[in-house]
């Protein structure tokens, strides 16, 4: 089974790491988007910058919908949550 979790960027540009929460408030219309951590603080952020895990690559290291892998070609791949864990695996994130 697939780990589920995101990644976005906070106030101050930093990367934060955890579940995504949308709250939408119909008699303002005003929304939140938020990163909620893993010490249950919570991070608004902005939709545009938010992406889900998709795997890890070869070396362990985490990849995220829209990052950039190569394989041992040089051949690049754009990571989309459709991808395999085993397609995953077999790249390297640039």
């Amino acid at each position: 089974m697939r780990l589920i979790k995101f990644r976005g960027r906070n106030w101050k540009s930093e990367l934060v790491y955890g579940s995504y929460c949308y709250t939408h408030f119909t008699d303002t219309d005003y929304a939140v988007h938020a990163i909620i951590d893993e010490y249950g603080e919570e991070w608004r952020v902005d939709p545009d910058d938010v992406a889900q895990f998709v795997g890890c690559d070869k070396t362990g290291v985490e990849v995220y919908e829209g990052d950039t892998l190569v394989d041992e070609l040089e051949n690049e791949f754009v990571a989309e949550i459709y991808m395999r864990p085993e397609q995953i695996e077999r790249l390297i994130l640039r």
